[in-house]
Order: structure tokens, then C-alpha cells, then sequence
């Protein structure tokens, strides 16, 4: 278990198939070596950017208001059981 591809699916708790293995080992190193040619991309003098457009805060007034009911929040999902909303069964 030395491939890069079997330490990614151990990591996700993923159980692969061979087919579904090779697959994902031939897109992981398709990514790999893009990632290769951006490391070579011209740097120098250039000042590392932690987004590419400048956000301004977004804030906005906390308004209390009234929420939904049980009943109306509920109304629009047949998945409810005891008035709460069932999600699916875990492992």
C-alpha cells in the first residue's frame, strides 16, 4: 500500500475496486502533472495572492424575526417521523 492512490482512499475511507483504482491513479497523476507545470510557472517578484479579487466584509443588520413553525417547516418533505426530520441510517 505504497501508491499515493491507496493512501488517498485509506485516508477517505474508501473501499476501491481495481477498475475504479486504476482509474482514479491514472486522474491523480493527470493532476499531479498539471500541478508540476504551475510549480514552474515564473514567480519571481511577484506577491503571493490569497484571492484574486479583493472581497469587501459583507454584513448586514441581525434582524430578529419570527421563525417557521414545526408544521410549516415541515410541511414540504415526506421524510419526517415524530415531528423531526429523518435523515438517512448511518453505519
Amino acid at each position: 500500500m505504497d501508491e499515493p492512490i491507496d493512501r488517498l482512499a485509506k485516508i477517505a475511507r474508501l473501499e476501491l475496486t481495481k477498475e475504479e483504482r486504476d482509474r482514479f491513479a491514472k486522474e491523480l497523476d493527470g493532476i499531479l502533472k498539471a500541478f508540476d507545470i504551475i510549480a514552474k510557472a515564473p514567480t519571481k517578484g511577484i506577491e503571493p495572492a490569497t484571492h484574486p479579487v479583493i472581497l469587501a466584509p459583507m454584513e448586514r443588520k441581525d434582524i430578529v424575526a419570527e421563525g417557521l413553525s414545526r408544521d410549516e417547516a415541515l410541511k414540504n418533505t415526506e421524510l419526517k417521523e415524530e415531528g423531526f426530520v429523518k435523515g438517512p441510517p448511518t453505519k
